[in-house]
């Protein structure tokens, strides 16, 4: 006798079962048959799947679209052993609506288990799409309605990356994935449902998933695997790039200046900077970057003309338009108007000279000028832009010889040395004392130059009996002699000893030398004595 066992899964697939049993039945198998006639031990299964059209947009979804082929197993329900020829597998025909059929031979009649599953791939290896489990029991010469529902074997979706940036008006794409709860990937039909929470932020495109950024800040996204219902969600981050100052002045100064990058919105700020052609002179420590940061920029001024100079410095990012950051500076040049302070031979009325300080360049020259040598005296340490320096000579500082020194000017702007000469003459006389005595009327001074530059010296004597010097003035260059004498008169002296004394000055006050003079006046004759 022939049965016929239907299976209906809905919603899902049909199958269609024919049962044909032959054998004995041994007792207590559950069968009532209504006669005496044992039932057959084991019958065949005759399925049949009418597969439904493959559009994603049908109004009942009965197999998963992206299922290429289900797979119909038979088991016993306590061992889970497969029984007969178990499992069937039914590949989908390359047009909706034809049935695919099958048979599930030596099956027994009692309970059995069929587990159905659908797969994307024909052979049924694919990870699992949809997935139905019942137990029924199989009766001889009945038919029966089975209804099956096949719920997918999706539990959750993932978006990636989670979470994401958007750029400010850019446009970003993720992409979803459904997943079994093992975490495996379950292949779909792509037709994504997808929703954004705050569309003044960024909007997005329901199908795709495109999404598009608005302005800065952050918000949510959803997706929604139609087939089974199970949605996943993301935040969306789209970020705003501030730029802050908007402009630089370096002005005269070589201090780097530096620029903040801000994120004023959501997500991942990426960035890179740029110089722009013609600024050689423009150097920073970075090319690009991700998140906030601190740009230093620093300036040369090497080999750049004294004119001020303005360029640009460029930020692009995802957060927006680029932005301009406008550069200038100035390039001050320091001129000094001589190098060389040449005094010449020392003169004590006119120990002085100047020179003056300028900027011959833009901006502002800072700058400071010193002395290697404390006997070259300056009115004025430092100054900005223009300035007059003042340099005298502390004559009595200097021994007779020549002297040099150097002035240095240093400044923002470059520096400068100024090279400072001045010969010291230095008188000599000899001998140190002139000892006339009592008879003696005339002696001789010799004087020299010992030192360098023009000697001009002078004389004088501070007693009246000191009648005669000759010469009383004069010069000499270096190295140079001249004989000076000197005479006394003693007879309007009364008997004494006499002492006075010749002054000799040279260049005006800087060497005063006194020579001691002294003689005796006697009644009876003259007698010298020498101190």
């Amino acid at each position: 006798m022939r049965g016929r066992l239907l299976l209906v899964l809905l919603g899902t697939l049909v199958l269609c079962m024919l049962c044909s049993c032959s054998g004995p039945v041994a007792p207590g198998d559950g069968a009532s048959t209504g006669d005496d006639e044992p039932e057959p031990a084991v019958g065949q299964v005759e399925v049949t799947v009418v597969w439904p059209p493959r559009v994603s947009d049908a109004e009942v979804r009965l197999i998963p679209v992206a299922s290429g082929s289900v797979k119909i197993q038979a088991l016993h329900p306590d061992t889970r052993q497969p029984l007969g020829n178990s499992p069937l597998i039914l590949v989908r025909p390359e047009s909706g609506g034809i049935p695919s059929k099958g048979v599930l031979d030596e099956l027994p009649v009692g309970d059995v288990t069929f587990v159905v599953t659908a797969h994307p791939d024909a052979e049924a290896t694919g990870v699992p799409q949809a997935h139905a489990e019942l137990t029924r029991r199989i009766h001889r010469g009945l038919n029966t309605d089975i209804p099956i529902v096949m719920d997918s074997t999706i539990t959750n979706v993932d978006i990636t990356p989670d979470p994401l940036t958007v750029p400010l008006g850019g446009t970003y794409t993720p992409s979803a994935a459904a997943k079994d709860a093992d975490g495996s990937i379950v292949p779909v039909s792509g037709a994504w449902e997808w929703a954004i929470s705050n569309a003044a932020v960024a909007t997005i495109d329901a199908t795709t998933g495109e999404m598009t950024g608005v302005d800065g800040g952050v918000t949510s996204a959803t997706v929604v695997e139609p087939e089974s219902g199970v949605s996943g969600a993301c935040s969306v981050g789209v970020p705003e790039l501030v730029v802050s100052p908007s402009s630089l002045d370096f002005a005269s100064s070589n201090t780097p200046r530096s620029i903040a990058l801000t994120n004023s919105g959501g997500g991942d700020l990426a960035w890179t900077c740029s110089i722009a052609a013609g600024c050689p002179w423009l150097t920073t420590d970075v090319g690009q970057g991700t998140g906030e940061a601190v740009i230093t920029l620093q300036v040369d001024r090497a080999d750049l003309t004294p004119v001020e100079h303005t360029g640009t410095f460029s930020i692009a990012s995802n957060g927006g338009p680029g932005v301009t950051v406008d550069v200038r500076l100035d390039v001050p040049q320091l001129a000094v108007s001589t190098t060389t302070l040449n005094y010449g031979t020392f003169d004590v009325a006119q120990p002085s000279k100047t020179f003056t300080i300028s900027n011959t360049g833009t901006g502002t020259v800072e700058w400071t000028c010193a002395s290697a040598d404390a006997w070259a005296q300056l009115n004025v340490a430092a100054g900005q832009n223009s300035g007059t320096v003042t340099v005298t000579i502390d004559g009595p500082q200097l021994a007779p010889g020549a002297h040099n020194t150097t002035l240095t000017i240093t400044s923002n702007a470059g520096s400068a040395t100024v090279n400072v000469g001045v010969d010291m003459p230095g008188l000599s006389v000899a001998p140190g004392s002139l000892p006339f005595g009592t008879a003696t009327p005339q002696m001789a001074l010799t004087l020299q130059n010992v030192g360098t530059g023009t000697l001009t010296w002078s004389c004088t004597e501070a007693e009246d009996w000191i009648t005669g010097l000759a010469p009383t003035s004069g010069s000499l260059v270096a190295n140079e002699t001249t004989t000076v004498t000197v005479d006394v008169y003693r007879l309007d002296l009364i008997p004494d000893d006499y002492s006075g004394e010749i002054a000799f000055t040279a260049n005006g006050a800087t060497q005063s030398l006194p020579v001691p003079v002294t003689i005796t006046r006697n009644t009876g004759g003259v007698d010298v004595n020498i101190d």
